[in-house]
């Protein structure tokens, strides 16, 4: 029996103004089922790419220095693309 294929959460992680977040922490809080324990810094266009295991929602955060934690939930489906921005407002 074959696994799923893994879906793909492109996460872009901005400012209140759109500004995107160079560094931003983004990791996993929420998940169905167990999901790695891990996360991925920011590039400097405020992208991110990770990989959600199993389908469901997921709960992202976002983290960066100077900015309050961002929180954005993402429902999956196996082996789709899904795009998501979060976005952190001034600490």
């Amino acid at each position: 029996m074959t696994s799923p294929a893994p879906a793909l959460i492109a996460c872009r992680v901005v400012d209140a103004g759109g500004k995107p977040i160079a560094g931003a922490r983004v990791y996993f809080v929420r998940g169905p089922g167990s999901f790695p324990d891990v996360a991925a810094l920011t590039g400097d266009d405020g992208a991110v790419l990770l990989a959600a295991p199993t389908p469901g929602t997921y709960a992202l955060q976002a983290a960066a220095d100077g900015y309050a934690v961002g929180t954005v939930e993402v429902p999956v489906k196996a082996g789709e693309t899904v795009s998501c921005a979060i976005v952190l407002g001034e600490a």
